[in-house]
């Protein structure tokens, strides 16, 4: 399969004409530092004049100018700030990599840094941007002359006897920032900010007299773009260790973007918090234009032999600053009232066993965080139903079976789509051991399934020979992905990560028999693939933010067996939740819609046609 991507899509091109235009109001001379970025001076009277433009037709509460001479954060040089909201699914990072070709074409700009929240993100651009076929696209079919060379940041290994130089960091520092051949990226995770020795200067040697990382990275003045700026709010210490850098320009990506508190007491609201908006293209609009899948959302009602409990979190008590206290309060079948106090990392099942492994992770003085993602305040609940084995099975039936539909109508086309489905589930150990409890249950349903569907096909069915092949070798139909698996030494488990995180083509190959992929959040941002088209949520999710990005991961419209995708027909993903998220659609509806002011007006045409008509 070799991916084939389409140039100048209307909705992408006008995001990266837009950029162009605010930038084009920067002047840029050449730097005296053979390792840096040009110098770029931004004028804000023309940044705001060309911004009034491009927010004429923008609704109020996204129209707004941030100052590049007030640079927020402790950045002491100006900052050129620019924020272009994408619907997941649309072609972001596609976006946002042409528009790096384009500002060196633009500005002589040469090096870029690369920002974004987790490693399954990482991967996904790492992997999109040193594609071949992304490479020949960019240089043959869009004819840019410079080449993008990528280099990756990584966590150091340990080592006592030498403290060495992060070898991305003195690679990317040491390419030259005006280039014509060449353009440098460097791809980081937030946690390399934060949490690694990029902080450091204790190395063994150093760059120029460098021997910090994150210094040698300011000295490149370099061009910082952020992906899912929702995880970047002011004052977090990744952003804050972003504006340490002293980007020259600071450019956001994404469907969703921080939110700030604006104004006093009673007239307190809660804004987004856009910097200098300059494209909009939200869920409502991405809908009408079709460019990603509609949802068809399913929920499984209470099972007959409910108990309809709900535990509530009733008071949390720190202990010192690693424990807490969590006090929990329900009631039974029978009415009887019932309490019961637990530390961090004792399980909840020992107040329902439906429960299972899951225990309290992390704390702070106003929430608990539940080892499956669930963020709980006081007064929050949970219901052990919906955790119990009968209902989780009845969740998978319904999904397998919405999949298996899906499959045949994709199989038996002419252009044939290899067809995922993503499930969210709770308990890793249930799946990832051999003899766990979900994967057990997983292939006894899916073997129940394929039999039946079988019943149904005729003898020399081609997509019957595909299923029997299935049955023939059950587990290698399905894969997993989990944080912990990055350490993890097998072999088997190794592969699965290959395929989901790095290898696309080898898992829509229509010979690859994995087509189920089970994850618990690490895949909910940032990573997507074009033909997911089932999405089953074995476990409720915490914030609203939570759950668009996890419908997200299955919105981008799919690719044929061809690699082309496929953007003249209407696709369907099947979203399946647990029945305490049955209202879920209606409020994304709602969020979608609350997106857009009414826009209530008589047009003239409208005037002129009723003059008309009563004379």
């Amino acid at each position: 399969m070799e991916f084939q991507f389409e140039q100048n899509l209307p909705h992408q091109r006008e995001a990266i004409e837009r950029i162009l235009a605010l930038t084009g109001t920067l002047h840029a001379e050449h730097s005296l530092n053979h390792f840096a970025n040009c110098d770029i001076y931004p004028n804000d009277s023309k940044i705001q004049a060309e911004l009034g433009k491009i927010q004429k037709d923008f609704q109020l509460n996204m129209k707004g100018f941030t100052p590049a001479q007030k640079a927020v954060g402790v950045a002491p040089k100006p900052c050129l700030y620019i924020d272009v909201k994408m619907e997941t699914g649309t072609g972001k990072t596609y976006v946002y990599t042409e528009t790096i070709h384009e500002l060196h074409k633009q500005l002589g700009v040469s090096k870029f840094i690369l920002i974004v929240p987790g490693k399954a993100i990482k991967a996904g651009a790492k992997n999109f941007i040193e594609d071949p076929d992304v490479r020949r696209h960019f240089r043959d079919t869009c004819g840019y002359g410079a080449e993008i060379r990528l280099f990756e940041g990584t966590e150091q290994k340990g080592n006592k006897k030498k403290k060495l130089f992060p070898s991305a960091v003195s690679g990317f520092y040491q390419n030259p920032g005006e280039s014509e051949r060449y353009i440098s990226v460097l791809l980081l995770n937030s946690a390399l900010l934060t949490n690694s020795n990029y902080k450091n200067d204790d190395f063994d040697y150093g760059i120029d007299n460098f021997y910090c990382p994150l210094e040698a990275l300011k000295a490149t003045r370099p061009i910082v773009i952020i992906d899912e700026p929702h995880r970047f709010s002011d004052g977090n210490k990744a952003m804050d260790a972003i504006m340490n850098l002293c980007p020259q320009m600071l450019i956001r990506f994404g469907a969703t973007f921080p939110e700030t508190t604006v104004g006093r007491g009673k007239e307190k609201t809660v804004v987004k918090d856009y910097k200098n908006l300059v494209y909009n293209l939200d869920a409502y609009e991405s809908f009408n234009k079709n460019l990603i899948k509609g949802i068809a959302k399913e929920h499984i009602n209470p099972l007959k032999d409910a108990e309809n409990i709900k535990v509530k979190v009733a008071e949390i008590t720190k202990i010192d600053k690693d424990n807490c206290e969590t006090r929990f309060t329900w009631e039974d079948a029978l009415g009887k009232s019932h309490r019961k106090t637990l530390a961090l990392g004792i399980p909840l099942s020992e107040i329902h066993e439906n429960f299972g492994n899951l225990v309290i992770e992390d704390f702070d003085k106003k929430e608990i965080r539940l080892s499956n993602g669930v963020v709980l305040k006081v007064g929050g609940t949970l219901t052990p139903d919906m955790y119990a084995t009968a209902y989780q099975e009845a969740m998978m039936r319904m999904a397998i079976r919405r999949h298996l539909e899906t499959e045949e109508q994709n199989f038996n086309r002419e252009d044939k789509i290899k067809t995922l489905a993503l499930f969210f589930i709770d308990d890793i150990s249930a799946y990832r051991n051999e003899n766990g409890a979900l994967r057990r249950s997983f292939e006894k349903i899916l073997k129940a399934e394929i039999n039946k569907k079988i019943e149904g096909l005729k003898e020399k069915d081609p997509y019957r020979e595909y299923l029997q092949k299935s049955l023939a070798d059950i587990s290698a139909t399905h894969g997993g992905y989990f944080a912990q698996d990055n350490s993890s030494s097998e072999e088997s488990v190794a592969q699965e990560i290959s395929e989901i995180l790095h290898d696309k083509k080898k898992l829509l190959s229509m010979d690859n028999l994995r087509r189920f992929i089970f994850s618990k959040w690490t895949l909910k941002e940032g990573w997507d693939n074009p033909n997911v088209f089932t999405i089953a949520k074995l476990r409720s999710s915490g914030s609203e933010i939570s759950k668009l990005q996890e419908v997200g991961r299955g919105l981008r419209l799919p690719v044929n067996e061809f690699g082309k995708r496929i953007t003249d027909e209407e696709f369907t993903l099947n979203y399946i939740v647990d029945y305490t998220e049955k209202e879920f659609a209606d409020k994304l509806v709602a969020e979608i819609n609350g997106e857009r002011e009414e826009m209530m007006f008589i047009t003239d045409a409208q005037i002129e046609e009723f003059a008309q008509k009563i004379g």
